[in-house]
């Protein structure tokens, strides 16, 4: 399939590189408006409006997803789109509801949904029993941008998780409990309803980079760490309530760009126009509700 990159910033330069070794995706053109000296890169728009193109791969800056995003999906092009693509949920709606239309893929990257540690959470959070409470982590030190807060540029992936843990989850009988701590760059949320609790904090000013999910029940621990040599940990809960460590795994972590793209694939392969419709609009929603409360 002939496609083409839009944007040449830092996350673009590295879908290049996976999309130059992909069998699935001919990466003919790169757009960006201020790229020079690339044998593939054009300033013209019209080349990748070309009928020839059959997908784009969108990698702008927050504030231009939406617009590139319906650009192409009025043109006809499956769309390939970074996070979060809007705060706004009635946008996704729209969005979803025209790649429908045109009969052509719209996939928003939530790349964390692409982890093989959590697919494994997801198939095994009956392990913990009844949960009572999830905590997530994202924390590192930039990158900052004055028009977005941390949970848009980072904290969005942590949203992701929880609503492809919980597909059926939905905000409008949650309690939302919002601290902005600091100027936007970190922050904290929890949803919180009638069988558990989710913490999420997105700091953009930590030294040390940390990422983790904390999923615990009535039974046990379930605990996801990328960035150590094992990813996944169970604790179980002894009668006396105690915790003990039951087993640890350990996933690949380092293929989820290339997952990612071999889920775009398959989506237009098998006619699967919707993609991750449902995460990106609860995604949407919670993150118009950290900058609007």
């Amino acid at each position: 399939m002939k496609v083409a990159l839009i944007g040449y910033g830092d996350w673009a330069k590295l879908l290049e590189k996976y999309l130059e070794a992909s069998n699935d995706f001919d990466l003919l053109h790169i757009y960006s408006r201020s790229i020079k000296n690339h044998p593939k890169g054009t300033t013209n728009i019209d080349v990748i409006l070309n009928k020839q193109i059959e997908a784009v791969f969108i990698a702008v800056p927050i504030v231009h997803l939406e617009n590139y995003t319906r650009q192409f999906l009025n043109a006809n092009k499956h769309v390939f789109c970074e996070k979060p693509l809007t705060t706004n949920p009635e946008v996704v709606t729209e969005l979803f509801t025209l790649a429908k239309k045109q009969n052509v893929a719209l996939y928003v990257n939530y790349i964390y949904t692409q982890s093989p540690s959590i697919n494994y959470l997801k198939c095994n959070l009956g392990k913990v029993g009844k949960i009572k409470a999830l905590n997530f982590n994202l924390k590192q030190f930039g990158k900052f941008y004055d028009s977005h807060n941390a949970f848009e540029i980072l904290g969005c992936h942590l949203f992701a998780v929880y609503f492809f843990f919980f597909e059926k989850t939905t905000l409008t009988k949650s309690e939302i409990i919002f601290n902005n701590q600091f100027e936007n760059k970190t922050m904290h949320v929890s949803v919180k309803n009638k069988d558990h609790i989710a913490n999420f904090t997105a700091d953009l000013l930590s030294v040390e980079k940390q990422r983790s999910i904390q999923i615990i029940g009535d039974k046990g621990m379930l605990y996801f760490s990328p960035l150590s040599e094992q990813t996944i940990y169970f604790y179980k809960k002894e009668a006396d309530n105690t915790y003990s460590l039951e087993f640890v795994k350990s996933f690949e972590e380092s293929n989820n760009i290339t997952n990612a793209l071999n889920y775009f694939s398959n989506s237009i392969k098998n006619n699967e126009v919707v993609g991750n419709r449902n995460i990106a609009f609860q995604v949407s929603q919670l993150l118009n509700k950290t900058m609007n409360d």
